[in-house]
């Protein structure tokens, strides 16, 4: 399972990093965490080739590409580390806590992109931002694994997509502020209905739901690209 994992971060044009003199506990739980959702990603492989950062445009400078292939990994990983909190949660399966730790880098790594272009201080914002939605990513899954009322959840995840949408159309005027909240909430909507699926059946796959999910992430990271580059054009040549 794992060489497969392997196999597909490379497809995916991630980064595969195997640190032998890792803890053997951190090792364990990276063989577990893949073990229970390499399938879902298997469904997902082969889809980073969809959309366009802009559909008018017929050509992109080599730093343009970089940027949007930046912005498709971390989004990505961002899926998959969610996913992970998810299954860890509600399997009872490696240690969960690992998981969220890793899924509050992603966070990170969204905001550090970001600020790269609108400076750290509102790169450090937008990731504050992140991290509370993905706490919620985890309490939402712990309401799922005891078949609770998960309602309140599902509001104060759409209000914290709301606030990121505020504050990225502050920031870029590129981003029109009920658009990207849609977007945004739209994908959180499509993340819960898997989390339930497993809170329901767990180990359950529905690769329209996944598929789903999947291609709604790539259309946030192009957009985040996008916006970045319209805002910031004398960058990218």
């Amino acid at each position: 399972m794992l060489q497969k994992f392997v196999e597909f971060k490379k497809r995916m044009g991630s980064p595969v990093r195997l640190d032998r003199r890792a803890p053997k506990k951190e090792i364990r739980m990276k063989k577990t965490v893949c073990g229970i959702f390499v399938a879902v990603a298997f469904i997902c492989a082969g889809m980073a080739a969809y959309g366009a950062v802009d559909p008018t445009k017929t050509s992109y400078t080599p730093k343009e590409m970089e940027l949007r292939t930046t912005a498709r990994e971390i989004f990505s990983q961002n899926l998959t580390w969610q996913r992970a909190v998810a299954l860890t949660t509600i399997g009872s399966a490696g240690d969960a806590s690992k998981a969220q730790e890793r899924l509050m880098r992603s966070q990170d790594d969204i905001g550090n992109t970001f600020g790269t272009y609108f400076g750290d201080a509102d790169g450090q914002q937008l990731a504050s931002l992140l991290k509370q939605y993905a706490q919620l990513v985890a309490d939402y899954s712990t309401s799922a694994m005891m078949h609770a009322d998960n309602s309140l959840n599902v509001t104060k995840m759409h209000d914290t997509m709301d606030q990121i949408g505020t504050f990225l159309s502050q920031e870029n005027m590129v981003w029109d502020k009920t658009r990207l909240s849609d977007k945004l909430k739209k994908y959180s909507d499509m993340l819960t209905a898997e989390i339930d699926l497993q809170g329901k059946s767990f180990g359950t796959i529905d690769s329209t739901t996944c598929d789903a999910t999947f291609y709604q992430a790539m259309d946030i990271a192009d957009t985040f690209a996008f916006g970045i580059i319209k805002q910031n054009p004398g960058k990218f040549w």
